[in-house]
């Protein structure tokens, strides 16, 4: 809870919450703010039934995938004309393949008759120039056409690629700001109920889902599909009867197809679920890396990935199972359809061969026979699009359910009062409060307290008894069940988000610095904050001297979540991000528990400097840091139990009392362990930094030294290649090495290698029989259709062959990687 405060605090402090033109509400009356405090209330936070329901149906909404055309919700006009013009080309694009198959199919009847002319002369015994002369000019003619198509379907291509991926770009880019901003702007009660790891993998996968379901893959799908249908279309227009036979193959093909991409779909997914386990666990053992190198865990978690990977092998080769299968008895059904086809065609052909104008020829056969194949294959590769459509639905519900979310407590609202004065006075009356993500808990029963202007307190109990709780209404981070909360005599339920967290500085006991420099992670606190302001907000932190000392002063970067710094060192640098704003309440929840005696000492006299002239509210676990402090109040069990000064409290002799006796009794027998590693801390980096190979602190510069201590452990493990080359020129990488590291495969590789040419024999085999058929269709009757049978014969033996080696080629390679 304290991590997410901290997170919130700066967040907000970043200028996402308040606006320079926000105007503040006009000024109410005592009664007319206590309305106006109680009916937010009643709207911000309702009862736990209603809440329970809420919840409940807003898990229903986000499983529930969105329409398809609420995907472009968020598309501007630009946007909206580019799909339009991709939409038109991508339906002009469909005509196009029926005009190629009826030019091949002209240009076929042309050949066979100029075949048939020949043969005619031939056995006349006379040769005519004139014919020849005719077929070449009409081949040249037919050859400009195919390649005009061939120009025009490039052209029309690229317009539709470009217009809907540059539109899906524009909209993609929307919604991930959008979606940002939304997360950032839900109040903390909606965080307590959400896992905010996530949120990352919604900013990647599932936005990346939506991108690929509104781009380019919608002007391919439409292009398929208006293939398919002109296709069709053109197939029963130019001979019916062999085109109904043909399509007999469709059905088979589409259903099985069908199937086979479900049931993949429904692997993918399982295999993406066992690969981000995998990836969980490489990632909980790479932040940790210090704590695995420490406790030589390095071949542990090497076996713990091992074992997260074992069932996303086994979906991934299930997948390539079903894959393979879906290879295979597609050119099975190809090739079957060829035979079926042929067989069929050329029967029509001599059933009409002494017709003078007969309905069935060689071109008629191909361009009904390329038609309804064109358009089976087209649409039956319409089905993994589809399936990205669907992924997009559903990735987008989980998008914009946080996208369309109204928080109850809005940081970028514009609502609320924002008073000219904050003198700092704090009052809390008859205060009852619950957790929205525990509600049958209640955590503060009545509590009543006042804080005067400048005044410090502080607030002592035994964990759980609800001092962090009170931060937080403070903060505004949760709203009341009960009773108000005030600040100079204002709910701060009126009070504008923004402007209130503000004028409040926040100091979390593990503070949270982002991996940039020092004087950004100070100048979060406020953006415009100038150097001079940053050094004097140093200085009152007791940090200054520390940063002044080192090669880049206030450019040194301090690392992932400030890995770099001590903790005595980040903590100075954080109440230095809080008081950079100048705030009239400084809160300090716990800052100096997790720190040693000696950055303790340092850290408190950096805030007992920074609580001059503010209200303060101290939230402490060692009394002897609260000495001090005004006004001390004792809470058990969600209630306050005593208050009064140090001493008051001590001569009553009663919990606080206890409280005290205890901590005195305690040896802290880690302090001086804790501040010589503090110091070894600092002598380390000051010596990294003096090096003049080393222009600023990195957080993977301090990993070096023992990936080379884990490679050599691992090298007498035989593991040796995993880790080897991480400091080596990636140019020495080459296909030798590749391939030595894939020795265990290759029996796999060697085989889906075979398979593999044995299906490239498969095309100019085709062209060779499909030329046969032609050149029987000049023969004798009974000749053509023995010939066209021994050539169907081929065509299906091709088919069970294709069937065998593209399964066996797909699933190898799917086997080795």
């Amino acid at each position: 809870m304290l991590n997410s405060d901290s997170k919130s605090s700066s967040v907000s402090s970043k200028g996402y919450g308040l606006l320079d033109n926000e105007e503040p509400l006009q000024k109410l009356n005592g009664e007319q703010k206590n309305n106006t405090a109680n009916s937010i209330s009643k709207n911000a936070l309702p009862q736990n039934q209603d809440a329970k329901e809420e919840k409940s149906s807003e898990k229903s909404d986000q499983e529930k995938p969105v329409n398809f055309f609420a995907l472009f919700r968020y598309s501007s006009s630009w946007d909206k004309l580019l799909m339009v013009i991709g939409f038109i080309v991508a339906l002009f694009s469909g005509a196009l393949w029926p005009l190629v198959m009826i030019l091949f199919g002209n240009f076929i009847d042309q050949f066979v008759n100029h075949a048939v002319s020949n043969s005619t002369d031939s056995i006349r015994g006379s040769r005519s120039a004139s014919p020849k002369e005719d077929f070449l000019q009409e081949t040249a003619e037919l050859s400009m056409y195919n390649a005009f198509l061939g120009i025009l379907l490039l052209v029309i291509s690229y317009i539709i690629i470009c217009s809907f991926s540059l539109s899906a770009a524009n909209q993609a880019h929307k919604i991930r700001c959008l979606f940002m901003a939304s997360v950032l702007k839900q109040d903390i009660a909606w965080f307590d109920t959400h896992q905010t790891g996530d949120f990352a993998s919604r900013m990647t996968g599932d936005l990346n889902k939506i991108e690929d379901g509104i781009g380019e893959k919608i002007g391919i799908c439409i292009s398929f599909l208006s293939t398919t249908l002109l296709c069709t279309v053109c197939g029963l227009y130019y001979g019916w009867k062999l085109a109904l036979v043909t399509l007999s193959v469709t059905p088979i093909l589409t259903v099985a197809m069908g199937i086979l991409t479900k049931v993949q779909a429904a692997v993918t997914r399982e295999e993406s679920e066992a690969y981000g386990a995998a990836g969980a666990v490489a990632e909980e053992a790479l932040s940790s890396i210090r704590t695995v190198v420490a406790f030589g865990g390095e071949q542990k978690e090497i076996q713990r990935y091992d074992k997260c990977l074992a069932p996303a092998r086994k979906k991934g080769i299930k997948r390539g199972f079903m894959t393979s299968i879906g290879s295979g008895l597609t050119w099975f059904c190809i090739f079957a359809g060829y035979a079926l086809a042929f067989w069929y065609g050329v029967k029509l052909i001599v059933d009409d061969k002494d017709n003078p104008n007969p309905e069935y020829t060689a071109g008629t056969l191909l361009i009904v026979f390329s038609n309804i194949m064109t358009a089976s294959m087209f649409f039956g590769q319409t089905a993994p699009y589809f399936e990205a459509f669907a992924l997009a639905r559903g990735g987008a519900a989980k998008i914009f359910s946080v996208t369309q979310r109204k928080p109850d407590i809005d940081s970028s609202s514009k609502l609320g009062k924002r008073p000219d004065k904050l003198d700092g006075s704090i009052t809390f009356t008859n205060v009852h409060f619950t957790y929205p993500a525990r509600p049958d808990v209640p955590v503060l029963k009545g509590i009543s307290l006042s804080v005067k202007p400048g005044e410090t307190i502080a607030l002592v109990g035994s964990s759980g008894c609800g001092k962090s709780t009170i931060i937080q209404l403070i903060l505004r981070f949760y709203d009341t069940v009960e009773g108000s909360v005030e600040i100079d005599e204002n709910n701060v339920k009126v009070l504008n988000v923004g402007w209130l967290r503000s004028n409040i500085g926040f100091v979390g006991q593990e503070p949270v610095l982002f991996s940039t420099t020092i004087a950004e992670n100070i100048r979060y606190g406020k953006n415009d904050a100038t150097l001079e302001e940053i050094e004097e907000a140093a200085k009152l932190a007791n940090v200054h001297d520390f940063i002044s000392n080192l090669p880049l002063k206030y450019e040194t970067l301090v690392g992932d979540r400030g890995t770099q710094l001590s903790g005595g060192q980040k903590q100075r640098i954080a109440v230095a991000r809080a008081l950079i704003k100048n705030p009239k309440i400084l809160l300090l929840d716990e800052a100096t528990s997790a720190l040693d005696t000696e950055s303790e000492a340092i850290v408190q006299s950096a805030l007992d400097q920074a609580s001059k002239g503010r209200t303060t509210i101290i939230v402490a676990h060692r009394l002897s840091t609260i000495r001090n402090a005004d006004k001390i109040y004792v809470l058990s069990d969600g209630m306050i139990k005593e208050m009064g000064s140090h001493d008051e409290l001590m001569e009553r002799k009663e919990l606080y009392y206890q409280l005290v006796l205890s901590q005195m009794n305690e040896v802290d027998d880690e302090g001086t362990e804790d501040t010589e590693e503090g110091r070894h801390t600092l002598k380390h980096q000051s010596s990294a930094l003096s090096s003049s190979s080393v222009a600023s602190i990195d957080s993977i510069q301090g990993d070096h030294h023992y990936r080379g201590s884990a490679s050599i452990s691992f090298e007498e493990k035989g593991i040796r290649y995993i880790f080897k080359d991480v400091d080596e020129d990636e140019s020495s990488l080459s296909w030798i090495r590749l391939l030595k590291t894939s020795l265990p495969e290759w029996p796999y590789l060697v085989v889906g290698a075979i398979c593999s040419i044995i299906m490239g024999i498969h095309t100019p085999l085709y062209g060779i029989v499909f030329g046969s058929i032609l050149g029987v269709l000049s023969e004798d009757t009974d000749k053509i259709l023995d010939d066209n049978a021994f050539y169907c014969l081929i065509f299906l033996l091709m088919a069970v062959t294709s069937f065998t080696c593209s399964f066996l080629q797909v699933f190898f390679v799917f086997c080795c990687s």
